[in-house]
């Protein structure tokens, strides 16, 4: 039965920064997402994917990967994906998904030429494989030297905008399409508190930006329950953990990209507060502070302060 393989140039990043690390550009984000549509609408979702282990490859394939609807746990670095020795490279192939489930591999230009040219015995025209292009292979049961090159896909050669509603693909008949992939705009938040020596706290967070104070949200990530990809922000943003409740006490909505999102909010009792390098963004502040405090700090978004509100009353009657 022939397999079909999948090699994803890494997608467009930045200059490397002072830690070395090349996050993506906005552009090589949305290309790296639109290929995992594409992937999607045509039956190629991967079983596996190998790649690379510098971060800006990781990020490709998690952009790609979660676009599409899926897990990034199903994502494995590996050195031999950024060889330029083509031993290393055959090693990717050495233990295939069953059946004829698609193997994504996501690395450097160069890389990906070698085993291209060693896989179809034809040489590719660099120009043709620009940052975050996918290469689709299929190769025949056992002579993996005389593979077929079905196709080159570019990302900009893809629509723009993402398809909507639904995070499924291929999704509904629908023409309308979004910024942003569908799952951007389903999104949890955790709503932190404590019982301090005077009563019920509330723990807030200032935003991204520094501008005003927010609870700590983000998008459902693909693959996680609502609880963990809450519980995930919340690690992430304010620097806490603790027992979140399964069961949201009410949702919001708030405009942005291009639409509305819809965010589920799940009470979180914390018992352990991160700092410094433990606390991926302490770049913010956070503060804790009483509970008849909290709702009107939050007045920028008059549905979140009602129903910080409201949960602090019931707390505090309870």
């Amino acid at each position: 039965m022939p397999r079909t393989l999948l090699l994803l140039r890494t997608a467009k990043s930045e200059p490397p920064d002072a830690t070395g690390q090349r996050p993506l550009k906005d552009k090589g984000k949305r290309g790296a997402q639109k290929m995992g549509i594409w992937l999607a609408e045509n039956g190629l979702l991967p079983a596996r994917t190998l790649c690379a282990p510098q971060s800006h490859a990781i990020v490709t394939a998690e952009k790609l990967l979660k676009a599409a609807g899926r897990t990034t746990r199903q994502i494995t670095p590996s050195a031999q994906a950024q060889s330029r020795d083509l031993a290393d490279l055959l090693t990717l192939l050495s233990d295939p998904p069953q059946g004829n489930a698609p193997l994504l591999c996501v690395g450097p230009k160069t890389s990906l030429l070698t085993l291209t040219r060693h896989l179809t015995g034809q040489p590719l025209k660099q120009p043709r494989l620009r940052a975050g292009a996918l290469i689709h292979l299929r190769l025949p049961d056992r002579d993996a030297a005389s593979a077929e090159l079905v196709q080159i896909i570019q990302p900009q050669d893809l629509p723009t905008g993402f398809p909507y509603p639904g995070t499924t693909y291929p999704s509904p008949n629908t023409t309308e399409r979004r910024p942003r992939p569908a799952y951007y705009y389903t999104q949890s938040a955790v709503l932190p508190f404590r019982q301090g020596a005077n009563g019920l706290e509330i723990l807030l967070i200032r935003s991204s930006k520094g501008t005003h104070w927010v609870i700590p949200k983000g998008i459902h990530e693909p693959g996680l329950s609502a609880t963990q990809s809450a519980a995930k922000e919340a690690e992430e943003e304010a620097g806490i953990k603790g027992h979140v409740t399964p069961t949201a006490i009410a949702s919001f909505q708030q405009e942005k990209w291009g639409a509305t999102c819809t965010i589920s909010v799940y009470p979180m009792q914390v018992t352990t507060e991160l700092h410094g390098a433990h606390w991926p963004e302490s770049h913010r502040t956070r503060r804790w502070m009483p509970a008849d405090q909290a709702a009107p700090l939050l007045a920028s978004n008059p549905a979140l302060a009602a129903l910080v509100a409201e949960f602090c009353a019931r707390q505090s009657a309870s």
